[in-house]
């Protein structure tokens, strides 16, 4: 089936050959992630909207580099390391958008101390690694 015939889905667990999904269980990655850069550049005292185009824009050379291996190198184009369309790009940056704006939400103030800071890591890191546990389990990634 070629790329053009491809079924769309909005939510799906896993592309193929068959199937594009805007979002999939890697979301929740791409949510915790655009979470995590907002608050960072909270931290480090960019204004609100900088700091959310800041995360946009380091997602999104995120985004570029997935399409690019995955349509550009012989690895992609055989689908032994990635299977990413451009549907799911622009999902994962929608996730992305959606953590950053959860933070700014529900950040009323500014992240002020390292320790606020750290605390926060530290519990981001947990959530994330719990995830990736999770999908590697799943998918069995590596």
């Amino acid at each position: 089936m070629s790329k053009l015939e491809k079924k769309r889905v909005l939510f799906g667990l896993n592309e193929d050959d068959s199937v594009e999904f805007a979002f999939t269980p890697f979301s929740l990655v791409h949510v915790l992630s655009g979470w995590y850069v907002a608050m960072m550049f909270n931290y480090l005292k960019f204004s609100n909207l900088t700091g959310f185009m800041s995360m946009n824009f380091i997602h999104l050379l995120y985004e570029i580099k997935d399409y690019y291996f995955m349509y550009h190198t012989d690895k992609g184009k055989n689908g032994s390391i990635y299977n990413n369309s451009l549907l799911n790009s622009v999902g994962d940056q929608l996730s992305a958008v959606l953590g950053a704006v959860v933070f700014y939400t529900l950040n009323k103030g500014r992240v002020t101390t390292g320790r606020e800071f750290g605390i926060n890591t530290f519990i981001f890191g947990l959530i994330n690694i719990l995830s990736w546990v999770v999908l590697w389990k799943t998918y069995k990634i590596g």
